[in-house]
């Protein structure tokens, strides 16, 4: 078997696709290795305090809520339904993002200053 086969050049259409597909595929070890690592070090917030994830995630997951709300509006159906579905998340990460600052506060004399 030749590497011409019907005019085309078998060697160089497979060093083309592995041009092609090889950023594809490190992008796709690098997420799947790198962001454990990344998330736990880059993003260590508790480091600075021990509330502030809690926090930032409090503040994020509303950040997050009213872009998806002006984005694509309330989810299908009636209204209060809609709106009991927009606030859920939000109003429930709230909650235990405070409980969990609380239960610093309470258990382990976290202040937010001094």
């Amino acid at each position: 078997m030749s590497l011409l086969q019907g005019g085309t050049n078998v060697l160089l259409w497979a060093s083309v696709m592995f041009v092609c597909w090889a950023p594809f595929w490190w992008v796709i070890f690098f997420l799947c290795f790198a962001s454990g690592p990344a998330l736990r070090h880059a993003f260590n917030l508790s480091a600075l305090h021990a509330a502030l994830p809690a926090l930032v995630t409090s503040v994020l997951v509303w950040v997050f809520a009213f872009l998806g709300l002006s984005a694509g509006g309330l989810p299908p159906g009636p209204v209060p339904l809609a709106v009991c579905a927009f606030l859920g998340g939000p109003v429930s990460v709230t909650a235990v993002a405070w409980w969990e600052i609380h239960r610093l506060r309470r258990r382990h004399g976290v202040r937010w200053r001094g």
